[in-house]
């Protein structure tokens, strides 16, 4: 209440009698020039007009023979005479008069001008020393010992970022800073904190929420293609369902998360989402229906502990979903049924243990869709593509290795992907080919003897050689935005 008290109070400051006073005087100074200048302009004005009107005359003097100007016979003037002598004298005055109406209009419009650029100047000052009046308040109030007057101030620093366009960006690092303040969870603390730390749990659940529901195309003000600062922070459950991320670029690098992390439905279209290092531990990474269609989400170097990432019917039209040297423990990524049509998914020289799983099933590969596995290393973890469709693209296994895991390709299309294990290595592990739906490309392989685990139907083609074999495989890290 003492808060809102003060920015009302603050809101109506009455004016500085010397600045009332240096306004008054500076206008009294003002104003006789700019009357002489008024006057001045109307004798210039009439003058030029004038010395045009004789310049015309004279033209047509010139143009029709120089005729001499001789009075009546009469000697005296005709009503005629008099007639166009006094429409002559009406159109001159007429024209005067139009001059000087011209010159009073523009003189009024040059002022009126000024007077508006003047005007929206000082509203623009005013705005500004009221949006840094309301923004101070509202940081002071994210900076409270008590949980209410921190989530006041989060609203009040969302709805400043809502009206104040110029300081949007400023108050959404306002709002990520405050998650990136040290946190402990509440279900690690002692008794004695755990209440506090309930209470703050609720104020970083609602900067969460709101920096989501502006992500949303639903949102009366949009916060897309802005950047969003999370690096380190630590989630308790998290949801972005819905989000659309077109621009800018949005950092969970280092990030804790736990609980449930739902980016349902959300679309990427450009700039990067990066979780570099983060950690993931008994955690649901819900991506369902996501699309990917030029956007790209790092995992570098994530560590997923105990937790399931799901790309379940994705679809995959550009961009890339990397992986690469992320570590799994009792951990799995679902794919199924996702469409890659495009894009690529990368789990280069990544790392599975305690029965992990990377999960295919019913996935659909066209022309242009990757998934690369180069130099990963499976140790009793499983690879599964049963049933997928594999129509195009391709599904690299150089230079992989397979300890006490298993490849499985159970009731797959194999109707036009490259496969390519060249180079890959067998120890205790299971390559299963032997029960596709179809197929009509066979594998590439490298090994020049029949090696035990890999398993082939009856009739499979005899496995194609790579004529030139490669010594290494080239890794490339996306490194973090700056």
């Amino acid at each position: 209440m003492y808060g809102m008290s003060r920015f009302r109070t603050g809101t109506s400051v009455p004016e500085d009698p010397d600045r009332r006073l240096a306004r008054r005087d500076w206008h009294s100074s003002v104003d006789p020039f700019a009357r002489l200048r008024l006057r001045w302009h109307v004798v210039v004005t009439l003058l030029s007009g004038l010395a045009v009107a004789f310049a015309v005359a004279l033209g047509l003097w010139a143009v029709l023979g120089r005729p001499e100007l001789a009075a009546s016979q009469s000697g005296s003037l005709t009503p005629t005479d008099l007639y166009d002598g006094i429409k002559i004298a009406l159109v001159v005055v007429a024209g005067i008069g139009g001059a000087v109406v011209l010159v009073v209009v523009y003189r009024h419009q040059i002022y009126s001008e000024r007077e508006h650029a003047r005007a929206v100047s000082s509203a623009a000052r005013e705005d500004a020393k009221l949006y840094a009046e309301r923004f101070g308040s509202a940081a002071d109030q994210l900076g409270s010992d008590k949980a209410a007057v921190r989530l006041a101030g989060v609203y009040a620093m969302a709805s400043l970022a809502d009206g104040w366009q110029a300081g949007q960006q400023t108050c959404i690092d306002v709002l990520c800073g405050y998650l990136r303040m040290p946190f402990e969870s509440p279900s690690a603390a002692s008794r004695v904190k755990a209440r506090g730390l309930r209470e703050e749990q609720q104020v970083r659940d609602t900067v969460v929420k709101l920096i989501g529901a502006h992500l949303r195309d639903a949102a009366a003000v949009s916060w897309q293609g802005r950047d969003f600062d999370f690096g380190g922070a630590v989630f308790d459950s998290c949801d972005f369902s819905g989000a659309r991320f077109s621009g800018g670029s949005v950092s969970f690098s280092r990030a804790k998360f736990t609980g449930e992390v739902i980016f349902a439905g959300a679309r990427f279209s450009d700039g990067g989402v990066y979780f570099s290092e983060a950690e993931f531990t008994a955690c649901d990474a819900d991506f369902t229906w996501v699309q990917f269609n030029g956007g790209s989400v790092y995992f570098a170097r994530t560590k997923f502990d105990r937790s399931k990432i799901r790309f379940t019917r994705a679809q995959v039209m550009a961009g890339e979903i990397y992986f690469g040297e992320a570590r799994f423990n009792e951990s799995g990524a679902y794919f199924g049924g996702t469409a890659f049509t495009g894009g690529e998914v990368s789990f280069a020289s990544a790392s599975f243990a305690g029965n992990s799983v990377v999960d295919f099933d019913q996935a659909r590969i066209a022309a242009n869709g990757r998934i690369r596995l180069g130099s990963a290393h499976f140790t009793a973890s499983d690879v599964i593509f049963d049933r997928a469709e594999l129509a195009g693209g391709l599904v690299d296994f150089t230079w992989a290795k397979f300890a006490q895991g298993t490849v499985r390709f159970d009731g797959a299309r194999l109707v036009g992907s490259e496969i390519d294990f060249t180079k890959a290595h067998l120890d205790g592990g299971v390559i299963d080919l032997s029960h596709p739906s179809a197929y009509d490309v066979a594998p590439t392989f490298t090994w020049t003897t029949h090696p035990d685990g890999l398993r082939l139907p009856n009739d499979f083609a005899p496995p194609k050689q790579r004529a030139q074999e490669p010594t290494a495989l080239p890794q490339q890290t996306p490194g973090d935005p700056e």
